[in-house]
C-alpha cells in the first residue's frame, strides 16, 4: 500500500476521532456517549491498522524513525484526548475551575510540524 494511501487513512481517522470527541464533549446522554467512544475505538484500531499494514513498506532508517515518531505522536494526543472524554463523562466540560489555565499543556511537538 503506497504511503499516501496510508496518510490519508491515518488522517481521516484522526479527523473522524477528532469529530467524534466533539460530539462526546456536547452530549449528556451515558448511552450515546458509550457509544461515541466505542466508535473512537474503532478509529483508533483502523489507524493502528493502517499504521501495521505500513511497516513493511519502510525503506530506511529515517523512515522508520519518521513512522515511531508519527505513533508516539498519536499516543501522546490519544492519552490527552482520553482524560477530556473521562471530564466528558462526568459533564465537566466548559467549566473551567481552579488551576485551569496551570493544567494546560503545549502542543506535543509532533503536531507542530517537522523541521
Amino acid at each position: 500500500m503506497p504511503s499516501i494511501v496510508v496518510l490519508g487513512k491515518v488522517m481521516k481517522g484522526y479527523g473522524d476521532i477528532t469529530k467524534k470527541t466533539y460530539q462526546h464533549v456536547l452530549n449528556t446522554d451515558d448511552t450515546a456517549m458509550a457509544n461515541i467512544e466505542k466508535a473512537i475505538s474503532e478509529d483508533r484500531e483502523r489507524i493502528d491498522k493502517a499504521l501495521k499494514d505500513y511497516e513493511p513498506l519502510v525503506s530506511d532508517d529515517k523512515d522508520k524513525k519518521m513512522l515511531a515518531d508519527d505513533r508516539a505522536v498519536l499516543i501522546e494526543v490519544a492519552t490527552v484526548r482520553d482524560k477530556v472524554l473521562a471530564l466528558s463523562r462526568l459533564n465537566k466540560t466548559g467549566r473551567p475551575g481552579p488551576g485551569t489555565s496551570k493544567s494546560r499543556q503545549p502542543l506535543p511537538a509532533g503536531l507542530r510540524g517537522r523541521p
